[in-house]
């Protein structure tokens, strides 16, 4: 019975669940988990790129100009980046062309019509002597990590939330599914988003920091070594994993106001006894 007055807080939980999802959500949705700015070793274009685990854009600042680019990822093998080909043939020819040591495309790998690049020996000659920014791709095993454990925290936390509302009706007899149970779905969803903050925080540490993996820096032509960082669709994850902590205060907070007023009724009881109330036949 005491547990029925409760079941306010058993919502609660849910509604927590429901947020959880919403906020990973936006966090795949959006493209903001990586930002930078950098500026052409010759020419003076500045170029200002974000993205997300799957799109992005890039603002290409040139006097008087302004252009925009769409990204979208790309992998090849181990090595991923995100390319402004418009077309899956481009992007994939981008990354190719990327990791075979070639330069710059001849010609706007943005546009809809694509020149494949040549290797440029003076080009590569120049980069070295400059101390051009090293190649560094952005990880696949990393990336895919930071994505698997973002679907296996929602994925909990929907299990979480259908137990928690199976719990309103019944009283499951296994541990696993009762309301103990949701102490371990919420656990691990929690879980579940810090490992892929974690992932994505040595991607940052280990890749992105070097390079921004887009072409115009893969290139050489853009340096972006030690200027990027992390952005908002990466810190909203924070918000998550809150929602699910809450839901496990909520319910711990449940469990010791149940065991609270059983004690009362246990008080009341034994009072209205001792004062002869309640007479036992």
């Amino acid at each position: 019975m005491a547990a029925r007055k409760l079941h306010v807080l058993i919502y609660a939980t849910i509604a927590n669940c429901c947020l959880f999802l919403v906020v990973c959500g936006v966090a795949l949705g959006t493209n903001k988990w990586f930002s930078t700015s950098t500026e052409a070793a010759v020419g003076g274009i500045t170029v200002s790129t974000s993205y997300g685990l799957f799109v992005g854009e890039k603002t290409k600042n040139n006097v008087g100009s302004r252009t925009k680019y769409s990204l979208k990822i790309v992998c090849q093998g181990s090595n991923c980046m995100f390319s402004c080909g418009q077309s899956s043939d481009a992007r994939k020819q981008d990354i190719e062309d990327l990791l075979a040591g070639k330069g710059e495309a001849d010609g706007n790998i943005c546009s809809d019509i694509y020149v494949p690049a040549t290797y440029n020996l003076n080009n590569a000659i120049r980069q070295a002597q400059d101390g051009a920014p090293e190649r560094v791709f952005i990880n696949f095993g990393l990336y895919l990590a930071t994505i698997a454990f973002i679907a296996l925290g929602m994925i909990f936390a929907i299990v979480a939330g259908v137990l928690a509302l199976y719990n309103t009706y019944r009283t499951p007899i296994q541990p696993v599914l009762s309301v103990s149970g949701l102490y371990v779905w919420n656990g691990i969803a929690a879980a579940s988003i810090l490992l892929a903050m974690i992932m994505w925080i040595i991607q940052l540490s280990a890749r992105l920091r070097k390079n921004a993996a887009i072409s115009d820096t893969l290139s050489g032509s853009h340096d972006s070594s030690g200027v990027g960082s992390l952005g908002i669709s990466f810190w909203v994850l924070i918000l998550a994993i809150i929602f699910a902590i809450a839901n496990i205060g909520v319910i711990r907070y449940r469990t010791w106001k149940i065991v609270k007023l059983e004690e009362n009724n246990v008080r009341v009881m034994t009072e209205k006894l001792e004062s002869g109330d309640i007479l036992l036949f």
